[in-house]
């Protein structure tokens, strides 16, 4: 591995690792909005849950019926969906929550395009079916609780534990046909798997936003910037994955997993 490589992934790790003071600021709330979410209802805890799963599958739907067009190649336009999450917080964070909800999928749906792009950048061919699904796991890679295990144990831990209800989802849309998929994402049992799997730890961001905007904290820091802080928390996290993929196909998932615990042991 180069010197430039090595740059490379000793920064992904750091960016799986230190989520940065902008994060670590949600963070401190986070702790404020612990107990707020503690007192949230079990009910109201069990609609945001579920709202998180629905915007995760409508998400995945809408990127499967896209994913035929083969656009030319552009670099990813970060600034442009953090403009576009910052007007959707701020224009939806007033209606509760209804808001809420509308606000969640268009965020998400700005995110996992983000992701995309990301994804392309790095190299990898996002009209393939498993790429769309990986894209879809960055939801599920570096939290924003502080109930997060260590990242640096839980990147490798998740990628494994996600990789089986990849394959197994893939292999569903390959053999029913992607027009039968779409139709019975809702009723599939892989995909279902693989996105429950994913709101595990999606639903946390979606609790922590949800109760932020029920709580006079929210009047300083606004849905709009909290929009802006998780797509630019979701973008480190894609990027930093993508960068270690595109390593992994030059030398190997093996050889790069070493590089990196070789770095977080030193």
């Amino acid at each position: 591995m180069t010197p430039e490589e090595q740059k490379l992934l000793r920064q992904a790790k750091s960016n799986l690792e230190n989520i940065g003071l902008i994060m670590s600021g949600v963070n401190y709330v986070g702790d404020k909005l612990e107990s707020t979410i503690n007192y949230l209802p079990k009910t109201a805890q069990s609609k945001v849950s579920k709202i998180a799963q629905n915007v995760l599958l409508k998400v995945m739907k809408t990127n499967l019926l896209t994913m035929h067009k083969d656009k030319p190649f552009k670099k990813p336009k970060s600034s442009i969906y953090k403009t576009s999450v910052t007007a959707s917080g701020i224009g939806l964070g007033f209606l509760g929550f209804v808001g809420f909800s509308a606000d969640l999928l268009f965020t998400t749906k700005m995110m996992m395009r983000s992701i995309l792009d990301i994804a392309r950048s790095k190299g990898e061919d996002i009209h393939t079916t498993e790429t769309q699904l990986e894209c879809l796991t960055i939801f599920a890679l570096g939290g924003t609780s502080k109930e997060d295990d260590s990242l640096e144990t839980s990147y490798y831990a998740i990628r494994m534990g996600l990789r089986t209800a990849i394959d197994a989802s893939s292999k569903y849309i390959t053999e029913n046909g992607l027009k039968t998929a779409i139709n019975k994402l809702a009723t599939s049992a892989p995909i279902m798997q693989l996105i429950t799997k994913i709101t595990t730890r999606f639903k946390i961001t979606a609790l922590e936003k949800f109760a932020a905007e029920g709580i006079p904290i929210a009047g300083a820091i606004g849905a709009g910037t909290l929009n802006l802080v998780f797509m630019n928390h979701f973008q480190k996290m894609a990027d930093a994955h993508f960068t270690i993929k595109q390593l992994e196909r030059k030398y190997g998932e093996e050889q790069v997993k070493m590089h990196y615990k070789a770095i977080i042991e030193e």
